[in-house]
């Protein structure tokens, strides 16, 4: 079902209906004014357009002037001031004014109200502007009389009576905004007009009948006891019908009482939506006081428990009556309370102690306590002591203990294991190693033995037994520096300042004996810090993935660049490759996992470790049949 729109909604349809019917009503009982003779004068007043302004004072700006438009009670002062023809357009004016004035102070109060926006501020400020409307506009419009409307129209008016007509007004009308203002106090009459009513209104019915009847009697009485007894008057000369004096009395009395009934509503209002507030702060704290697992005890100077949080009572399995009027220290010892109690004064009226306390139970408990002497806005000074339980803490504490004791004799037997096991590793690691250079120092031998005995050696052959005998050599460093590391880490590595070109060119120069490749150096190599052996074993598992892994369909292009931060220097070699497949990426760091179908799996994995133990980095980027780029940080030097 579609959304009604403001205009066609139920609530709108019924504010419309009562503002409209409220206007009518001004309109209607505008001819029903009170008039009280006042001298030789007469006061009317016009009690009917307190309808639009009850509209206004409830619902806005937008429904007051529904009310007295639509209503038409706009129309009242050419009614009552029929003879002051175009004059009767001021008299419409002002109450088009004081309209506006009070619904945009209640627009107003809605968003936020101020002493600015008080209806009594907004009365004071519409009461200036008034004056200054029937100064400026009310005799001028009456010189163009007559209007067609009546021919008999008075011609113009003294000025005395034009004020005596601006001054009535003001003071009517602040009348009936304090009796409306009163009135919509009442949760009937809010009702009516769907207003919010609150449980602090139930009284002000009562409070309003209490002082208009009480009031209204006991003047009634002052005037009976004038007239009858003083005067000595008849009953049918000052009441039945009342006389001016007596009207006028009665008429004042009542408004007094209205203002001082309304006066008495709100503060009866304002004290029991306190009261409302206090007690729900009350309840909630003491809920809270209540349910907390900590306990509370509250002591005279001398130790005396005055008033206990009830959890104490489970604690120590006691009973209120066994436990108010004892004394605090009666909980420990007395040795040890009358002590807390004069190092509570030594310290400036705070300790917090760790103690052993015996329920009644027989159970141990631990309790951690805050007491604090503090003075109390009945002028009587008390100990405060919060404590807290702290039984399963410690022994979960030492439960704690225990398990760390075990778990470190765990891992010293543990590591004992571990030691055992590295040194056996060692020892495998130093023969391996043995057996490794055995047959490369023969290598190395038997190529000593050719360029001894060989004396018509091409120079090609003669630059490859070189280059024989320079590659075993670098085996056998190798081979004993890879021992050396795998029993020392990082810390003991002694770090150098290693230029990166010549090693780098020393490993391209190695591969070039098995391999075709091109070489771009984009700018000069920078200098690391770092293991010389170790760097060239780094570009050499690296160059050496590079050009084996190479595109059967396209020659091999490796470019080296670097690239040089605050604290890192980076070298990215980048190959045209077959490249690495994305399902293998993640694992190319991986021990013996290699991501093509040929290769050991052990050539990155130390790239890493070796990288690691100098203190950098690597990163490897890869697209399958297009290439590969790793990246290689080191600290700077």
């Amino acid at each position: 079902m579609p959304k009604m729109t403001l205009l066609t909604s139920q609530p709108f349809i019924k504010k419309f209906i009562i503002s409209v019917s409220f206007g009518l009503i001004g309109l209607l009982f505008s001819g029903y004014a009170i008039r009280i003779p006042f001298g030789d004068f007469q006061l009317n007043f016009i009690w009917s357009i307190a309808f639009p302004l009850v509209i206004t004072l409830a619902y806005g700006l937008r429904f007051g002037l529904l009310s007295i438009t639509c209503g038409l009670t706009f129309l009242y002062p050419f009614i009552l001031g029929y003879m002051n023809g175009y004059g009767s357009f001021v008299g419409m004016l002002v109450l088009y004014v004081w309209i506006v004035f009070h619904g945009l102070g209640k627009d107003w109060r809605d968003k936020r109200p101020t002493r600015w926006n008080h209806p009594m501020m907004i009365q004071l400020f519409y009461s200036v502007v008034r004056l200054l409307i029937y100064a400026l506009l009310f005799q001028p419009l009456m010189t163009l009389n007559p209007p067609p409307w009546n021919l008999e129209a008075f011609p113009s008016i003294q000025s005395e009576i034009v004020w005596y007509f601006s001054v009535r007004g003001i003071f009517m009308e602040m009348m009936l905004l304090l009796i409306v203002d009163t009135v919509l106090l009442l949760p009937r009459i809010r009702q009516l007009f769907n207003l919010e009513t609150d449980e602090s209104m139930r009284y002000n019915g009562r409070v309003l009948t209490g002082f208009l009847g009480g009031g209204l009697l006991f003047i009634s009485f002052i005037l009976a006891v004038q007239y009858t007894l003083i005067d000595e008057v008849p009953l049918t000369d000052w009441l039945l019908p009342p006389n001016p004096k007596t009207s006028l009395t009665l008429f004042l009395s009542s408004f007094l009482f209205m203002i001082m009934a309304g006066v008495t509503m709100r503060y009866v209002e304002k004290t029991l939506t306190n009261e409302r507030a206090f007690k729900t702060t009350y309840e909630r704290y003491q809920a809270i006081f209540e349910q907390m697992q900590d306990i509370y005890l509250e002591l005279m100077l001398d130790g005396t428990i005055v008033n206990a949080s009830p959890s104490i009572y489970s604690t120590l399995d006691l009973t209120e009556n066994q436990l108010i009027g004892t004394n605090f220290c009666q909980l420990f010892s007395e040795v040890k309370g009358k002590a807390w109690l004069q190092e509570l004064e030594q310290q400036g009226g705070f300790i917090e102690k760790k103690m052993t306390v015996l329920a009644h139970s027989g159970k141990t408990l631990v309790w951690s306590i805050h007491l604090k002497k503090i003075q109390l806005k009945e002028g009587e000074p008390r100990l405060v002591a919060m404590i807290r339980d702290m039984t399963d803490i410690e022994e979960a504490m030492e439960e704690v203990t225990r398990l760390n004791s075990d778990l470190e004799r765990r891992v010293n037997k543990r590591t004992k294991d571990l030691h055992a096991s590295i040194e056996t590793l060692e020892r495998f690691n130093y023969v391996v190693s043995h057996d490794l250079k055995t047959p490369i120092r023969a290598i190395d031998a038997y190529t000593e033995m050719i360029e001894e005995d060989e004396h018509n050696l091409s120079g090609e052959t003669k630059d490859a037994l070189a280059s024989i005998r320079h590659i075993v050599a670098d085996m056998i460093r190798l081979i004993e520096r890879l021992l050396h590391y795998s029993r020392v880490n990082q810390a003991t590595i002694e770090k150098e300042r290693v230029p990166l070109q010549p090693v780098i060119t020393d490993v391209l120069d190695q591969l070039r004996l098995s391999h075709d490749f091109t070489v771009i150096f984009n700018k000069p190599l920078p200098t690391v810090l770092g293991e010389a052996v170790l760097i060239k074993q780094v570009f050499l598992n690296v160059l050496d993935n590079a050009v084996t892994y190479k595109r059967k369909d396209e020659p091999l292009l490796l470019m080296i660049d670097s690239v040089e931060t605050e604290d890192t220097l980076s070298v990215l070699v980048t190959d045209n490759g077959c490249g690495i497949a994305p399902d293998d990426l993640p694992h190319v760091w991986d021990l013996f996992t290699t991501g093509h179908q040929t290769g050991t799996g052990i050539g990155l994995s130390t790239v890493k470790r070796i990288m690691e133990a100098l203190g950098g980095s690597v990163q490897l980027e890869s697209r399958l049949k297009k290439g590969t780029t790793v990246t290689l940080v080191f600290p700077k030097a």
